[in-house]
């Protein structure tokens, strides 16, 4: 058996749905993951490039007297650690910082940390869909000193806010999403999911009942 061939060959459309398409049905799908992922790339340059904008402010005018001459500050910070043998070290860690020449304030330098929208877009999905698996699961105790709710009924819709319009998770879902359907979904989570972790959460959480529930198609 040549196994190479084997484990580089491409998995198919039915290999992360269970589901056999008709050839219409996987131009369909391959067509809508590239409508997720143009929007992945727009809302990607869109959000890094206001990231951008507001780390270039903090670092460059002062927010105590606005002023725009500044300078970085290099200090180190010492900490004394105990080794697993007993002994004691010591370690220097540099931190820069923001120093007003006009009027000496000083602030913590922000560095650009890059969003990955398509890890995003997977965690949204992931946590809209744990969400309604919490709502199907909620159970409420009067007599639980702990429980935060006067009733069950409360309780419910706090967890439906948490899935609803306003929500980040479901604006970032609707946003991405929008107009796809669940067996799209369902090709591009498996494909990108990069993480055991995030996998697992995939494969519990993410089903095409739970993506109808929150209003896509099936196929």
């Amino acid at each position: 058996m040549n196994w190479k061939k084997l484990f580089n060959k491409k998995p198919s459309e039915k290999h992360f749905t269970g589901k056999q398409y008709t050839a219409e049905e996987v131009l369909k799908i391959k067509e809508e993951k590239e409508i997720i992922m143009d929007r992945i790339n727009k809302t990607s340059v869109e959000y890094n490039n206001e990231l951008e904008k507001e780390t270039k402010k903090h670092n460059s005018e002062c927010p105590k007297c606005n002023g725009i001459e500044i300078v970085d500050k290099i200090i180190f910070n010492t900490k004394s650690n105990t080794s697993l043998l007993g002994g004691s070290y010591t370690n220097s860690e540099k931190v820069v910082l923001n120093k007003c020449k006009n009027c000496d304030h000083e602030w913590n330098k922000e560095e650009i940390y890059y969003t990955d929208m398509i890890f995003s877009s997977i965690s949204s999905i992931i946590y809209c869909c744990r969400f309604l698996i919490d709502l199907e699961k909620c159970t409420f105790d009067p007599l639980d000193p702990i429980e935060k709710f006067k009733t069950l009924d409360e309780k419910k819709e706090n967890l439906r806010t948490k899935i609803s319009e306003g929500s980040y998770w479901y604006d970032e879902v609707k946003k991405i999403f929008d107009g796809v359907s669940a067996d799209a979904i369902l090709v591009f989570g498996k494909e990108y999911v990069c993480s055991y972790s995030y996998e697992r959460k995939w494969n519990e959480y993410v089903n095409k009942e739970n993506l109808k529930k929150l209003g896509f198609y099936e196929l």
